[in-house]
């Protein structure tokens, strides 16, 4: 049926929760079947305990690395979510957290005192996983030194700074935050296609009150000002009945 479609391609997104929302908002006679509205209502109830558990973990590690002087910054999706309304609308797989590499041994010990047992070493990044549902991509490098951003990249510790009240535990200004939403997109794009979630992000951040002389400038720099301007008019035609384009 349409709605199944529906919901396969929703969660393919990870967005079964707009859909559920949806559905909360439609008339009597246009509403699925008693047992699909049971479905979404359970959907609703499970992000909502992982997002909320997720957003629990991040603030415990930051505890963590704060008490402990180990340099961290929280980025992509466990960041992004805080600039939703409602930010059970923005799901996670992973929570990413940067840290500085010379740091890697205190790093894994404090990750492994709070139940991060499984733990997995990789090239970009190592993977740590706590029961039921906690999964941490720990990044040595914002992006990967073959990336065309990489310079820009290089000192990411000179362009975040410390959260109020902290020494070592860092975040970027919301400019920086779409700066690298729009990076990250990019290469999402570049190596095999991005999803809509992205787009959503787009949209979330255009009403968002920044500098946005200060966004534009460092994307021309980074050689990606035209892309973002397509993302944008792409996600107000979605989102806003923005006009259609050729592109």
């Amino acid at each position: 049926s349409d709605w199944k479609a529906l919901m396969k391609l929703a969660k393919a997104h990870g967005l079964l929760q707009y859909v559920a929302l949806y559905v909360e908002n439609l008339p009597a006679e246009k509403q699925p079947s008693a047992k699909i509205q049971e479905f979404l209502f359970f959907v609703i109830m499970q992000e909502a305990s992982r997002s909320a558990n997720q957003l629990d973990a991040v603030a415990e590690m930051q505890e963590a690395m704060e008490q402990n002087g180990v340099y961290n910054l929280a980025v992509k999706g466990s960041v992004t979510k805080l600039r939703y309304e409602n930010e059970i609308l923005r799901t996670m797989g992973d929570i990413d957290l940067l840290y500085k590499p010379e740091q890697h041994h205190v790093f894994k010990k404090l990750m492994q005192s709070m139940g991060y047992g499984d733990y997995q070493e990789g090239r970009k990044n190592d993977t740590y996983s706590r029961p039921p549902y906690i999964t941490v991509e720990a990044h040595r490098e914002l992006v990967t030194s073959e990336s065309d951003y990489a310079d820009y990249y290089r000192d990411i510790w000179q362009i975040a700074q410390p959260k109020d009240g902290m020494k070592y535990t860092y975040e970027m200004r919301v400019e920086d935050e779409l700066v690298f939403n729009i990076v990250h997109l990019a290469e999402h794009f570049k190596e095999g296609g991005a999803g809509v979630r992205f787009i959503i992000d787009v949209y979330v951040y255009s009403h968002i009150k920044m500098d946005r002389e200060y966004v534009e400038q460092v994307l021309t720099k980074l050689g990606l000002n035209e892309f973002y301007h397509h993302i944008s008019d792409l996600a107000n035609y979605w989102f806003a009945g923005g006009e259609n384009s050729e592109i």
